[in-house]
Formats: C-alpha cells, structure tokens, sequence
C-alpha cells in the first residue's frame, strides 16, 4: 500500500517521529477509500461473480465493461508498474517481481486453503513453509 515508500525516506524528514506514523495513516486511509471506491463500483458494474468466464481473469472483464478497450489498457500498463514497479526501484528486476521459476518470492504455504474453509476456521490455518527470496526457510 505504499509503507515502503514511506519508511524508506524515514531519517530524511525532519522530525520523523511524527511524520513518519502520519504518512501511513495517510496511506492507509486513502488505501482504504480507494478499495472501498473501487468495490462499490465493481459490485454496480459485475453484481454476480458467478457469470464469469474465467474467475482467475475477471479483472479484465469488469475493467471491459467498465471502461472499455481503452481502459483495459491502461489498467494493464498500471498492472504492469504494480508488479514489476517494485522489482525495479531495488534494482532486482531480473530476479524477482512475479511468481514463476526462476524467479525469487516472499510466500508461505499454509496447511489449509483459505478460499474454500468456513472463515471461523481461517485463524486455525498453520503456516507449513515459508519461502524468503525463494529459498525456503523454517516454519514458525
């Protein structure tokens, strides 16, 4: 949500101390009504996620129906910079940035899937492994 950006000039303020905790406040309230913008506009566009060709591509869809050819691209090009946007500002584009081989993650393996459990089980879920700059580390 933007705490990177905001801890990495952390000694350049002048009193950190108190500019540092506002800017992510600041970030989290606007993070937080921009999702709440974005889901009500989604929700009005796409009522029923159950029409969808493909769930794993709905983005796409809804970013048609609402904008267009037009602004499917722009929400690709932004996509884009999301993903490979923080690779690049380490310098370590060529090594990390998206999940596939080759490349290193930041991930970890719970023991159960988060997506089909009733959600008073998901604070039960166990972390199994976890993967730091792709190399898999102990289990807390």
């Amino acid at each position: 949500m933007g705490f990177d950006s905001a801890t990495r000039f952390a000694k350049e303020p002048v009193n950190p101390v108190k500019t540092i905790p506002r800017a992510v406040y600041i970030i989290m309230f606007t993070g937080g009504i921009l999702f709440i913008a974005v889901s009500y506009s989604t929700h009005n566009v796409w009522p029923s996620y159950e029409t969808f060709s493909n769930p794993d591509a709905a983005a796409n869809e809804i970013i048609a129906s609402f904008g267009g050819k037009t602004f499917v691209t722009f929400f690709l090009v932004v996509y884009g910079f999301t993903v490979f946007g923080s690779a690049y500002s380490v310098f370590r584009e060529h090594e990390m940035g998206t999940i596939e081989s080759g490349e290193l993650a930041d991930i970890i393996v719970l023991d159960k899937n988060l997506f089909t459990i009733p959600a008073d089980q998901i604070l039960q879920a166990r972390v199994e492994l976890t993967f730091m700059d792709g190399t898999a580390g102990m289990v807390p």
